[in-house]
């Protein structure tokens, strides 16, 4: 989604240059530049959002096992043998 969304503003900023080329090409070139710290903002961004995402993962996968543990039929037997249940 993120590489998407990426990708759509990179088109779109180069359609408004290649507009703006046809009036004047320092506009053209001043509309690329001021877009460089966005863009690597953006980047910075998603970077930040995917590491976050990765370091959380495992926690997140025993969270949902345990619950499915503690709260599915299927394991209601081993619970009660185990004497997990609350």
């Amino acid at each position: 989604m993120f590489l998407f969304q990426a990708i759509s503003n990179i088109v779109s900023i180069v359609s408004i240059a290649g507009l703006l080329s046809l009036f004047s090409g320092w506009l053209s070139l001043l509309v690329i530049v001021a877009a460089i710290p966005y863009f690597l903002a953006q980047l910075r961004y998603i970077v930040d959002g995917q590491e976050l995402f990765h370091y959380r993962s495992l926690g997140r996968r025993r969270l949902e096992y345990q619950i499915k543990v503690l709260c599915d039929r299927a394991y209601a037997k081993e619970v009660r043998l185990f004497g997990v249940a609350c």
